[in-house]
Formats: structure tokens, sequence, C-alpha cells
């Protein structure tokens, strides 16, 4: 259970720098929109393996859903 979570913990990171980088987004909003949002909720409950996510796909569903 804890690799998951540092699997996790990296993917969310990884997810707030792609939408610093690609979206012009602050280093503040980009981590709280992915802290508050329901999808990252989902995928922390779910039991999809965290190395299959990507992190380009998880950002335009986030974006998406925001």
């Amino acid at each position: 259970m804890e690799e998951r979570y540092l699997k996790f913990e990296d993917l969310m990171a990884d997810l707030a720098a792609y939408l610093v980088s690609e979206y012009d987004i602050e280093p503040r909003d980009a981590a709280g929109l992915v802290m508050n949002s329901s999808l990252t909720q989902d995928l922390y409950s779910s039991d999809m393996p965290i190395s299959e996510q990507k992190v380009k796909t998880l950002a335009e569903k986030l974006l998406t859903k925001a």
C-alpha cells in the first residue's frame, strides 16, 4: 500500500507540474486544483494501477471537470 501511495504522490506532483508548464497556471493554483479535484479523489480510492496513468490524459480530464 505504501508503494502505491508514493506512486500516487509522484503522479500528482507530475500532474501539477504539467499544468504549470503546459497551461501557464500558477504553481499554487495547479497544486490546489489537483488536491481538491474529485478526479484525484477517485483515482486515490480506485484499485487502478497508478503506473498506467498518463499525466497528459489526467490533465485533460481535470481541466474538463473543473
